[in-house]
């Protein structure tokens, strides 16, 4: 699941160290139909 998650940022430029730390942080202020906001492609 890991190596596809940094194959993915890697793809798109993305830095996954910055990517999932956003993600950690700001998850528990999403609605449930808002997550997508979260992933990598939007």
């Amino acid at each position: 699941m890991l190596s596809s998650l940094f194959a993915s940022c890697k793809i798109d430029n993305i830095d996954p160290y910055s990517w999932l730390k956003d993600v950690v942080e700001n998850i528990q202020e999403f609605k449930t139909n808002r997550l997508y906001e979260l992933l990598l492609d939007h």
